[in-house]
């Protein structure tokens, strides 16, 4: 039986967390179900969001790892906002540790990965000098240190998803993310080699600006798709967090919305010799 629209994310997410905190206290599931008096198999369960996360059971659970207040209100909170009617989920980047690691952890599940960008090159698919680039322009006053944290950690991003039996990754890229000059004209010289030579792995697209108005104008996203379709989402990313989309009608509606702009970006094919010919003429 699935889960109701809008929860299954959710329970994931802090179930994933849950997780992480039990094995960064040393503690086994046996020793928390001790602990808290419910059974190893309930304590799998929410760990592996597969049933109801209620706030007395993570409060019993941030008593047994000893979490300060700050993170245990936030915890409860979560699984607080879960017992409202279901509807869309959200992860704010104020509330949730490393909002957008949990997102990774997803990705890194998914069988597939399809995307939609009009401003940028996939994270999935950018170089560290790219990063770099992105980075300082959106974070002015960003330190050394911080920028190297972003470059790393895309690219362990990257490295648990283009391996051979990772998720069959479908990108669709607006030609604007191709000419605009992100860092110099070198940053972009080897992002396009990069994207050339990723098109022998990935499924590339590019929407040529030739289109004209198109149905995702303005448009960011990713739809994930797992073995499992009930648990299938679409991710939309802001600065103050993540939204997703779980209903089974908004996905069915993003797949439509995929579909149609497939049908008027290049080929696979065309689009890799597309990337080739640029990568000839710098």
């Amino acid at each position: 039986m699935s889960q109701k629209p809008g929860r299954t994310v959710q329970r994931r997410l802090l179930g994933g967390e849950l997780r992480r905190l039990r094995e960064s206290a040393g503690l086994t599931i046996e020793e928390v179900a001790s602990f808290v008096r419910m059974s190893t198999s309930v304590i799998s369960k929410i760990e592996n969001g597969k049933q109801a996360i209620l706030p007395r059971n993570v409060t019993l659970l941030a008593l047994c790892y000893k979490l300060d207040e700050e993170l245990s209100s936030s915890l409860i909170r979560r699984a607080e906002e879960m017992e409202k009617p279901p509807g869309l989920s959200r992860a704010l980047a104020d509330t949730v540790p490393g909002w957008f690691d949990r997102y990774a952890d997803l990705e890194g599940d998914a069988s597939a990965i399809t995307s939609y960008d009009s401003e940028l090159i996939p994270g999935l698919l950018q170089t560290a000098d790219y990063i770099t680039a992105i980075t300082r322009a959106s974070r002015p006053n960003v330190s050394d240190e911080e920028v190297s944290r972003a470059v790393e950690s895309r690219q362990q991003r990257q490295r648990r998803i283009l391996v051979p039996g990772g998720p069959a990754l479908r990108v669709i890229i607006n030609e604007a993310a191709l000419l605009r000059l992100v860092g110099d004209s070198g940053v972009m010289r080897r992002q396009v080699q990069h994207l050339s030579t990723c098109a022998e792995q990935a499924d590339i697209r590019i929407l040529p600006l030739s289109v004209g108005a198109h149905p995702a104008m303005g448009m960011t996203f990713l739809r994930l798709a797992f073995t499992d379709s009930d648990l299938d989402f679409v991710y939309l990313e802001a600065d103050c967090g993540a939204f997703y989309l779980e209903d089974a009608n908004d996905v069915v509606r993003y797949d439509a919305l995929l579909e149609r702009v497939s049908d008027i970006a290049l080929t696979r094919e065309d689009s890799a010799s597309w990337l080739a010919t640029v990568v000839r003429q710098e």
